[in-house]
């Protein structure tokens, strides 16, 4: 009786954890717009637009080039900046 209880103690355990993940259903799309050299271009703006239901989010590139486009819903992205380079 000793030995089962802590056994069906871990396995209750195990079964809280395993419930308590979850999936997201949300990412982010991140990167750097560089010129042909590899500076950073700063100011840009950056649009991604879902291919399935035509949602767009934009962003502005930093002064190192860098951009963030979060809580994107799952799904196929055109990402596309103001001077009309297509990723």
């Amino acid at each position: 009786m000793r030995k089962l209880f802590p056994l069906l103690f871990g396995i209750l355990l195990i079964a809280q954890i395993t419930l308590a993940q979850s999936q997201a259903t949300t990412g982010n799309i991140e990167g750097r717009v560089v010129d042909p050299q590899g500076a950073a271009v700063p100011n840009v703006s950056v649009t991604a637009t879902n291919q399935d239901n035509g949602l767009q989010k934009t962003s502005q590139t930093s002064d190192e080039g860098n951009f963030v486009l979060p809580l994107l819903p799952s799904g196929n992205y055109k990402v596309a900046t103001t001077a009309g380079l297509i990723f």
